[in-house]
């Protein structure tokens, strides 16, 4: 039983957990189709030079990139440097 809920909410939050890591392909997994392009306003305009040259990323708008890449992933990775 969760301490901060009370009992009944408790249980039936815990009853809907079980009940759905019992039924794990009750539900599709989202992939999105392929190309995926993945657009990103940045916050601040001297952050656009970060993705200036990037492979697969074409800056649209002066605050406005976006990434182009075969699936989500490649477009995800090519963005964001890790």
């Amino acid at each position: 039983m969760a301490l901060s809920f009370e009992y009944q909410p408790a249980w039936m939050i815990e009853a809907g957990t079980t009940q759905a890591l019992q039924q794990l392909n009750a539900v599709k997994p989202y992939v999105p189709s392929s190309p995926t392009r993945i657009t990103i306003e940045i916050d601040a305009i001297d952050k656009v030079d970060e993705f200036r040259g990037k492979h697969g990323v074409e800056i649209v708008a002066p605050q406005k990139v976006v990434s182009t890449g075969k699936n989500w992933m490649e477009a995800w990775d090519q963005s964001w440097h890790w």
